[in-house]
């Protein structure tokens, strides 16, 4: 069979083109979704085996439970995407080393990664001072808008009648309730605040071209013709580091450990490079 081809070897392991399919299905399960290139698949594989192979030389192995419990998820994972049929001998072999290697390298990873450093308040505020601009909140602008749906009849013609009786937030209000076609008109049109790119552009690019207190003409979206009042702005603020100093170290420990298991990888390339064989012309 096609899906028996042997791609690599990496030592005793055999990376076969069913490995690089299964990988790929895994990494990508919806069809339309565009797929990594297949030799970066290989490349995975290969890293795996060697973070395996190192797993083992330090005496980490798979408890039954475990086993059984990884083997239990990626069965209930094949019969939920519709992949299920009876396997042979030889693919029941090849899942049940593919689940074992699975467990040992889940369990070094974990094991690595605690000497990984932790990061102190200083580092972590030495890192917020320095990349301010990252901490910072958005522009964002509060504003209440009256709404005449285009299925209404003479729709147009309505919406500039009211803003031709509006002179006073007052008027707004009052034109609100009465005239709009938005559930808002129950909390006198008022939309919250939002920072761009949360609106649709039309709505978006008035709101922030007025100023608090100003009313807009009419003007048109998809949803039908908007008359907007801006209630309140906030510019942009810097954000306390004790608001976001928890946020932060989590975010750059979890880089910290990506780097980490990077580097370690691209070291253990080095340290067993005579046991990596490419064999397929196509992935060399």
């Amino acid at each position: 069979m096609e899906t028996m081809l042997i791609i690599a070897k990496v030592a005793d392991i055999e990376i076969l083109e069913a490995d690089i399919i299964h990988e790929e299905r895994e990494l990508c399960p919806i069809s339309d979704v565009p797929k990594p290139h297949r030799t970066s698949i290989l490349a995975r594989l290969i890293d795996s085996c060697l973070l395996y192979f190192e797993a083992i030389s330090q005496g980490i192995e798979a408890d039954q439970q475990e086993y059984d419990e990884e083997l239990m998820y990626s069965l209930e994972g094949m019969v939920d995407s519709g992949g299920w049929s009876p396997p042979s001998e030889e693919e029941t072999k090849a899942m049940e080393a593919r689940v074992s290697r699975r467990v040992v390298i889940r369990k070094y990873i974990h094991e690595m990664q605690r000497d990984a450093h932790s990061l102190s308040d200083e580092q972590l505020r030495a890192f917020y001072e320095d990349q301010k601009e990252l901490f910072t909140s958005p522009e964002e602008v509060r504003v209440s808008h009256i709404l005449i749906r285009k299925h209404r009849e003479n729709a147009e013609a309505k919406a500039h009648e009211v803003r031709s009786n509006i002179h006073t937030e007052d008027d707004f209000n009052c034109a609100t309730a009465s005239c709009s076609d938005c559930p808002s008109n129950l909390s006198c049109g008022d939309l919250g605040f939002f920072p761009r790119g949360k609106m649709h552009p039309a709505i978006e690019e008035m709101a922030f071209s007025l100023e608090v207190g100003e009313i807009s003409d009419v003007f048109t979206s998809p949803f039908g013709y908007h008359i907007l009042m801006v209630t309140d702005k906030k510019a942009p603020a810097q954000l306390p580091f004790e608001e976001i100093k928890e946020a932060l170290k989590i975010r750059l420990m979890s880089l910290e450990r990506e780097f980490y298991l990077a580097k370690h990888v691209r070291d253990l390339r080095e340290k067993y490079k005579n046991l990596i064989q490419i064999l397929a012309e196509e992935y060399k």
